[in-house]
């Protein structure tokens, strides 16, 4: 991206789950950028005694968690700081701004930055030509991107206007 590791200012912990935070200790180390997560997760994030976030339960059935637990225990990922700790409608300086919303349910403190900017982004998307859209956690989309992302956008937009109501602000 053009940055190096001294330019990160801020890391953010969406859920306290290994896949997307268990690398935070390492990026703290190399980065020295502060860790922001939601108060319910951040004092077990930092390795608090006493602060537990219950391990999250793959198997359904209460008996083979048990036999479960010593292949998992590994799986918990390191502690690190926690400088802020974030709740709902919070505002974080990054990019054009993004205000913080608590969507609990995949973890208690799971959280989701909300972009107001995205919207103008989807638009100018939508407008390129193009047929492929690569995600970072879904397969790409390989016929029909753009046409999906009009629609999308135009989806958006209604919804938006839909709340606004008259004048569309």
């Amino acid at each position: 991206l053009g940055c190096g590791p001294s330019e990160v200012r801020q890391l953010i912990a969406t859920h306290w789950h290994p896949d997307h935070i268990g690398g935070m200790a390492g990026l703290q180390r190399a980065t020295g950028a502060a860790a922001a997560a939601h108060r319910i997760e951040a004092a077990a994030i930092a390795g608090a005694p006493g602060a537990a976030i219950p391990h999250p339960a793959p198997a359904r059935h209460r008996w083979l968690r048990p036999i479960l637990w010593p292949a998992l225990t590994p799986l918990r990922p390191p502690a690190f700081p926690v400088a802020t700790a974030l709740d709902e409608g919070d505002w974080l300086p990054l990019l054009t701004g993004a205000r913080v919303v608590h969507t609990p349910g995949h973890t208690p403190g799971s959280i989701s930055l909300h972009f107001p900017a995205a919207k103008a982004s989807v638009r100018k998307l939508a407008e390129l030509d193009f047929e492929v859209i690569c995600f970072s956690h879904f397969q790409p989309m390989r016929r029909g991107a753009r046409a999906a992302l009009r629609s999308r956008a135009e989806y958006v937009q209604w919804v938006f206007s839909a709340r606004a109501g008259p004048g569309g602000r």
